[in-house]
């Protein structure tokens, strides 16, 4: 029992030192910065960004920027991005709460901000390099989702699913339910089969009779024939031909002259 409590407070500590171990935390900055000039700065680009219409750079007029060298590629995308951002958060309000964030040669001033477009917060990055100059296409401007956001959508996912599920076995469960005339249909096959083969089995013995007493007529008719050919060469005598006589065919005659002898 003391051997399983070692072991468990051995893999509980071990878990705490890996998860401190892999905790996201920004290096700190490799130069120095006054904070006051970075932050007042930053709040100049911010309040140009917002001061700016992006909604009049449109994919054409921005086209013919770069065309004519006044814009390069990535300033052009990052306009464009700015411009869908700008009209999806609306005008500025004001700013909550403003922090600097470092990360190697690399320091971020971050204001926490609210627009009337949006419910949510959003946060306007602006980043400096180890010379303090800020690399415009490299601010971000980003609408933040609260707790609420992340749960609907979560529930949306969930119902979804949950629901294709739900459609699924429905399904299932028609198929199943079909089962039960499967039964149902191979007896109605089985039956037609049965009436087919008995209609076949009634023709094979109808066309056997048939055949059968055809065969019996024509025996009977063979020894009528042969009867015949006797008595008649037995009547001619001497005038019978040497190589036989040969019986074409026999009628019946309408008047017996048997009977008038």
């Amino acid at each position: 029992m003391k051997k399983k409590l070692v072991l468990l407070l051995c893999l509980i500590l071990c878990m705490f030192t890996f998860a401190a171990c892999s905790s996201d935390k920004s290096k700190p900055a490799t130069f120095e910065y006054d904070e006051a000039t970075v932050t007042e700065t930053a709040t100049q680009w911010m309040d140009s960004w917002n001061q700016m219409d992006f909604s009049t750079y449109d994919d054409d007029t921005l086209a013919d920027l770069v065309s004519s060298g006044q814009m390069d590629e990535a300033t052009k995308s990052t306009f464009a991005s700015w411009r869908q951002t700008q009209s999806d958060i609306g005008a500025f309000v004001e700013v909550k709460k403003t922090k600097i964030e470092e990360d190697g040669d690399t320091i971020y001033v971050v204001f926490t901000t609210s627009y009337d477009g949006t419910k949510n917060e959003v946060l306007f990055k602006v980043p400096f390099d180890a010379t303090l100059n800020v690399d415009s296409n490299a601010i971000t401007v980003e609408e933040q989702e609260t707790i609420w956001d992340k749960l609907e959508f979560a529930l949306v996912n969930t119902i979804l699913g949950m629901g294709t599920v739900f459609v699924v076995l429905i399904f299932i469960s028609f198929l199943i339910a079909l089962f039960k005339f499967i039964p149902m249909i191979q007896a109605k096959m089985a039956k037609k089969q049965e009436i087919e083969m008995n209609v076949v089995e009634s023709i094979d013995n109808t066309v056997s009779q048939i055949a059968e007493q055809e065969e019996e007529e024509l025996v009977d008719d063979s020894e009528l024939v042969a009867v015949i050919t006797a008595a008649i060469m037995a009547s001619m005598g001497d005038e019978a031909p040497a190589d036989g006589l040969v019986v074409r065919s026999i009628k019946r005659a309408k008047t017996n002259k048997w009977q008038k002898a």
